[in-house]
């Protein structure tokens, strides 16, 4: 026996769904022998007595309507039958498209894409439970504390059901989503990762260390890695020009443009000193960052992507607030997002990051742009990586590791334009290949910030278990 519980709402699943091995928990009416209706308004309260009345083992949890495929039962059950407790999802239909679901790599954020249909078991349901203080970030709760009980979350990569319509977002916009959350669903869900964090020893809490400066030959270096973006490269250095604070460098690694890029960059400089290229051939994108870093004379340097634009007041706000904030690692400013020509997409808001602390950051995308940096702390955290992020998540793992031992201070203003377009790297690099790699950082952080918390215990006499 099999029981579906209808968790997303009041409704009922159809399609391949034998009534004789099949029970239903709903809030919907139904008169049908093998559904079972539960008028509990509140999803946790319902989804607990569904599994207590369920009559077999195994639960599967709808979180909207689907139509089951044909062996739906079958697939999910076996993939629930091990001797460890898990989590259970497949892939399925968006109408007649395959959602092709990834393998789990352990991600501790609630943006994993797990789908529609959840299965457990039920004695590990009700042995676990769920929290009664989440009313929306339950299940996401529940699958970090089944990991730290051992659990496993399994993908079955085949489609057992079908759903109306795309829900799911891609891309970008998914990655951001956590910015459109309404407050109370926010706070439910830093509550469950905050609470994560410390049940494995990673939550941040003591003080942070002064930042040792040792200056630079001139107040800014602005660093720019590049590789063919000839329609683009003349706008971010433009906005450079505009700029109302002048005493700065621009340092560019062109790491192998074919496009036409390299011949205007080279007029740029050959009009402006400030302007300084480094040309070479092949590299990935943290080792450009690096050579420019490597390469620039700033007290501070700000990082710009080659196919984004920095508002005309930019470095000349950045710079007065790190000033103010001697002990800042870096400083992190709104930005809005624009369209290849250069206008505000209206249906996205300016994006400021106010869910930010350095707690948090190890759950959402970043902190925000532009970053302005003091170079003597990127010396000190050993440059960006180049081993482990080539060409994608390097800047979120330095950031990650700066505000464990340093403040970030937030610039309160939009100083930042992010250029969204077909060829951006947030479009081109492969969704799961951005979800490991920033799952990656999140790990290797979590390891790093528990050392800090075990050495934090020792200096004060206390045991580090």
């Amino acid at each position: 026996m099999i029981s579906l519980i209808c968790a997303g709402g009041k409704f009922l699943p159809s399609g391949a769904i034998n009534s004789e091995n099949t029970e239903i928990f709903t809030r919907e009416r139904a008169d049908f022998s093998n559904v079972n209706v539960i008028e509990v308004r509140e999803d946790v309260p319902f989804i607990i007595e569904a599994a207590r009345r369920a009559s077999g083992e195994y639960l599967l949890l709808l979180l909207r309507p689907v139509r089951f495929l044909e062996g739906f039962e079958r697939h999910f059950v076996d993939a629930m039958r091990r001797p460890t407790p898990a989590l259970v999802y497949s892939d399925f239909l968006e109408g007649r498209s395959l959602r092709r679901l990834y393998d789990y790599p352990g991600d501790i954020t609630e943006r994993f894409p797990l789908g529609h249909v959840l299965g457990v078991k039920k004695s590990v349901l009700l042995e676990l439970g769920l929290r009664s203080e989440f009313k929306r970030a339950y299940l996401y709760d529940f699958r970090l504390r089944l990991e730290e009980r051992g659990g496993e979350i399994v993908r079955v990569p085949r489609a057992l059901y079908e759903v109306r319509g795309g829900e799911m977002g891609r891309g970008l916009l998914a990655s951001f989503s956590y910015l459109k959350y309404p407050p109370d669903l926010e706070r439910e869900v830093e509550k469950a990762f905050k609470d994560m964090l410390k049940r494995r020893g990673a939550f941040l809490s003591g003080g942070v260390r002064r930042v040792f400066d040792v200056g630079g030959e001139i107040p800014i270096s602005i660093i720019i890695p590049v590789r063919n973006r000839a329609r683009f490269i003349g706008r971010a250095l433009d906005s450079l020009m505009r700029q109302t604070f002048v005493d700065f460098e621009a340092v560019i690694t062109d790491t192998g443009s074919t496009d036409g890029t390299r011949e205007i960059i080279a007029d740029y400089a050959e009009k402006d000193e400030r302007i300084r290229p480094i040309f070479v051939e092949g590299g990935t994108l943290a080792r450009a960052l690096n050579l420019c870093v490597l390469n620039s004379r700033g007290r501070y340097v700000a990082q710009l992507d080659s196919d984004d634009e920095y508002t005309p007041d930019a470095l000349e706000v950045a710079l007065d607030v790190m000033e103010r904030h001697p002990d800042a690692a870096l400083g992190v400013s709104y930005y809005e997002v624009i369209d290849e020509e250069g206008f505000a997409i209206d249906e996205l808001d300016v994006v400021r990051h106010l869910e930010f602390d350095r707690n948090n950051i190890l759950r959402t995308e970043g902190a925000g742009a532009l970053r302005i940096w003091r170079r003597s702390v990127l010396l000190k955290l050993g440059l960006f990586d180049e081993r482990n992020f080539p060409d994608f998540g390097e800047d979120y793992d330095m950031v990650l590791k700066a505000v464990e031992s340093h403040d970030l201070v937030r610039i309160h203003r939009v100083l930042y334009r992010y250029r969204k377009h077909g060829s951006s790297s947030d479009i081109t690099t492969d969704e799961e290949r951005k979800i490991n790699l920033k799952t990656l950082a999140r790990k290797a952080a979590m390891e790093r910030r528990k050392l800090i918390n075990r050495a934090g215990l020792i200096s004060r006499g206390l045991p580090a278990s």
